[in-house]
């Protein structure tokens, strides 16, 4: 059970829900493409869908997923180091339940 009153971070535990899925699944997922588990610890020679499976969840999704992440970094708005110093500053206003400044259009945000 998950004690949500002790000192962890809700970004370290959301970090959590999403590794431990993003690893166990995949794993899961081995044996219905036919993985063959060891034999007194020898490794067993694995199917050709087993090994294109193996190829493309631990290689391919992660190397597209990086790419992914990469696209959408290069293409976010903030770039400077005053525009992620005015973002910080309207989160400890909006806080405290005052209105802040958005860094890309210099609106007013009461809410």
């Amino acid at each position: 059970m998950i004690d949500l009153h002790d000192d962890v971070p809700p970004s370290s535990r959301i970090i959590k829900f999403v590794a431990i899925p993003s690893q166990a699944i995949p794993l899961a997922l081995l044996s219905v493409f036919g993985f063959r588990e060891p034999v007194l610890g020898v490794p067993q020679q694995q199917g050709p869908l087993t090994l294109k499976f193996i190829k493309f969840v631990f290689f391919v999704l992660p190397c597209l997923f990086s790419l992914l992440s990469f696209v959408i970094k290069m293409r976010f708005p903030l770039r400077t180091t005053q525009q992620m110093l005015r973002v910080r500053e309207g989160i400890a206003l909006h806080m405290r339940g005052e209105a802040g400044v958005d860094p890309l259009t210099n609106k007013v945000l009461t809410d």
